[in-house]
This record gives structure tokens, C-alpha cells and sequence, in this order.
């Protein structure tokens, strides 16, 4: 027994001594406080927020301030999760150095959606306190909860870091601490293939003190063939079937009362299909969205529209996939459908949510996108209709 508890107490000097080389050999960080290239914008201008969106809070009543040039978050109060950037970005290089507190979890959000959980929607590179520790999908440098890094390049606590990420799609490249940690394509990833295409990129309070300077950005060319099927002023390209109301609203395509499809001018046949609904829906449940529309008497197949702050009413018809105690604190009125139609299978989302999914689809593929309301339906607006056309058979 003696035996053994010294060559216990023997292990663990030497993992210590280890540790402690280690720890002296990190190269500190130089500070980026100059254009790394040709072609890159500053995001933070060291002096104030200019650029940066606290939505529904004014800044001085968060926990960010401007603190010795830093972007400092104090940790409490929590709100905003995120402050994002006013600019949406699609293709992009980026740099930021961050520098984290003991227990320290926070992260840089990228392609931010207007609603949802945002790190399930667009993608995190994750930031932890996490540094020698074995990776995982949840460690520093992943993309979070799909992709461990590589290897584990954080530093310790009070040591500044800088992430690198060239995000170029499908690719999507990040070193930290100039050691690649991820080299991801997001077109092979089914859990990444159809996330965002473009938003703001953020940062986020965890509830932890965290600083963050030096953030620079060059735009890529663009390279979605997602394209708006609404252009937000009129009802061009489409044709209206019954009497419902649909008309245009500061932008928002609108109904309020009536029976009928808005429905396409344009065929399409496999197709990935994205908008923003703000509806109240629930008396009936009537209110859906149709992909391969053909006409009255073939609809198609069907989505259904509902509000998702009740959803929790509605778990078990969707196989209890949404779980009800991430609903209350998703207080948005807008909530995002992705749709996917393949040839012989679709799926669709509610915000992150999977609410439906088909196989051996019969009909043909090719058809229409049609939006249904019933007679008893209550106003629906909606906004931000993206339609891409797909490559391959499947999803």
C-alpha cells in the first residue's frame, strides 16, 4: 500500500512539474493593434460601442463598458446574452484576442439568426476556461456541440488568446493561438449544412468576466445562391388563390383575415426554403407552409405554422422535441421554418427544433411554395423568405 501511494504522490509531482514547464513555455500573445492585412475593418474601435447592437438594452445598463480599450463584460447582469455586430456578414476573415476569467464560458457567435438559440442556428467558436484539458464538442475552439478541436490551445486564465477564422463556405478554418483547430466543411456536416448563411457575428456574457480587443474583419466574396422570394414592397412573382387579405406591411408580407394560398409563380424542384414568422395561429392551427404545390386539389406537403411560445402544448405531436423548459425564455414574436425538400425525403425546423422529417416521398418533387391560411387563422406576418436550390437527390 506504501508502495503505491508513492508512486501516486511520484505521478503527481511529475504531471505538476510537466504542467509547470509547460505553462513556461506559452508565447505570450503580441497584441494585433494594427490592421493584420489589406482589406480588414476594425469591429471594435477601443473607445466605445459604435457598430454594435445591445438590442433591446441601452449599453450603460449592461454588464459591457470600454475598460482601458478592452471590450469588458462584468459578467452580471446577464442581458443581453449577445451584443452583435449592426453588419451581416456571409464570407469572411476574422481575428480577436480574448482573455478569460477563472471558470470563464463565453464565446463568438457567427451568422447570428434574428431569433432562436443562436449557437444551434448560426455557429459558436467556443471560449472556455478549459485550458490542458482533454477536447470535446464543448471545448475551446470547437464549433459548438457538432466539432471538437483539433487539439486544446487555450491558455490559463489571465492569459490573452487570439482566434483566427477564415470562414469561407462550405470551409471553415480556425486557429487559436496560431494552431489549427478546426478544418470543417460544412456541406459534409448534416448538422451544419443547413444552418445560417449570414448575420452578425457576436459576443457573449455567460454570466462571466471575460475581455475581448483587437477585432478585425475582411469580407470574402459571397457565395449562397439563396436568393429572397419576396422583395419586400409588393406581391410580385406571386398569385393569390381565395380571399385572404395578403398584402404588404412596412416590408412584412401580411394577412389578417380570410381563406386561401399565397403561392409562387415558379416551380422549383429541390429546394431549401427559410422565413421568419410572426403569427397567432393557435385557435385553429390551420395556417402551414406547402412545398411541391401543384394547385388546390394537390397541395403538396405541409408545414405547420404555430406560435412557439405555446409549443409546449403541441411536444407530444412533435415527438417531445421541443423541450419545455427552454420555451418561456423565448420571448421573440419571429420564429424561423427551414424547410428541405429532396427528392425522396424533407425536413423542417421550427427555430432549432426538428418538427418534421419524411422518407419515400411519393410526389414529385418539382412544385410549388405556397402559404396557406385558414378562415379562422389570426394575423400572420412574415419576412425574410429565402429559397436555394439544391444539388443532389438527398438531404
Amino acid at each position: 500500500m506504501i508502495k503505491h501511494r508513492k508512486t501516486a504522490i511520484l505521478a503527481a509531482m511529475a504531471f505538476l512539474s510537466v504542467m509547470v514547464i509547460v505553462m513556461s513555455c506559452e508565447k505570450p500573445i503580441t497584441p494585433m493593434n494594427e490592421s493584420p492585412g489589406p482589406g480588414f475593418s476594425a469591429l471594435f474601435n477601443g473607445t466605445d460601442f459604435t457598430g454594435w447592437d445591445f438590442g433591446n438594452y441601452r449599453q450603460e445598463d449592461t454588464s459591457w463598458s470600454v475598460v482601458d480599450g478592452l471590450m469588458h463584460c462584468a459578467g452580471e447582469p446577464r442581458n443581453p446574452y449577445l451584443v452583435t455586430t449592426e453588419k451581416e456578414y456571409e464570407n469572411y476573415e476574422f481575428y480577436a484576442e480574448f482573455r478569460v476569467s477563472k471558470g470563464c464560458n463565453s464565446g463568438i457567435f457567427h451568422h447570428v439568426p434574428l431569433t432562436g438559440r443562436q449557437s444551434k442556428l448560426g455557429f459558436e467558436t467556443q471560449i472556455l476556461d478549459d485550458a490542458y484539458q482533454p477536447v470535446n464538442k464543448n471545448s475551446t475552439g470547437s464549433i459548438y456541440d457538432v466539432v471538437p478541436p483539433l487539439t486544446n490551445a487555450m491558455r490559463r486564465a489571465g492569459k490573452w488568446n487570439q482566434y483566427h477564422v477564415i470562414f469561407d463556405w462550405p470551409v471553415c478554418k480556425v486557429w487559436l493561438n496560431d494552431e489549427l483547430v478546426q478544418d470543417t466543411d460544412f456541406e459534409a456536416n448534416p448538422e451544419l449544412r443547413y444552418r445560417m448563411r449570414r448575420g452578425p457575428l457576436a459576443v457573449s456574457n455567460h454570466g462571466h468576466v471575460v475581455d475581448y480587443r483587437n477585432l478585425w474583419i475582411k469580407e470574402l466574396p459571397d457565395t449562397d445562391t439563396g436568393a429572397e422570394i419576396y422583395n419586400g414592397r409588393d406581391l410580385s412573382g406571386w398569385t393569390v388563390i381565395g380571399d385572404a387579405d395578403w398584402s404588404v406591411r412596412d416590408g412584412v408580407l401580411t394577412s389578417t383575415r380570410g381563406e386561401g394560398y399565397l403561392v409562387t409563380e415558379k416551380e422549383y424542384e429541390k429546394v431549401f426554403f427559410q422565413a421568419y414568422v410572426d403569427s397567432d395561429t393557435l385557435r385553429t392551427r390551420d395556417a402551414c407552409f406547402h412545398y411541391r404545390f401543384k394547385n388546390e386539389s394537390d397541395p403538396g406537403y405541409s408545414v405547420d405554422m404555430f406560435d412557439f411560445i405555446e409549443a409546449k402544448r403541441f411536444t407530444e405531436q412533435y415527438g417531445k422535441r421541443i423541450p419545455a423548459d427552454v420555451i418561456p425564455p423565448m420571448t421573440s414574436p419571429w420564429f424561423l421554418y427551414r424547410i428541405v425538400s429532396a427528392d425522396r425525403e424533407s425536413k423542417a425546423w421550427l427555430n432549432e427544433y426538428v418538427i418534421s422529417e419524411n422518407r419515400l416521398l411519393g410526389k414529385d418533387p418539382r412544385g410549388k411554395i405556397a402559404i396557406y391560411r385558414g378562415s379562422e387563422d389570426g394575423i400572420i406576418r412574415i419576412k425574410g423568405m429565402i429559397l436555394r436550390e439544391l444539388d443532389g437527390p438527398g438531404i
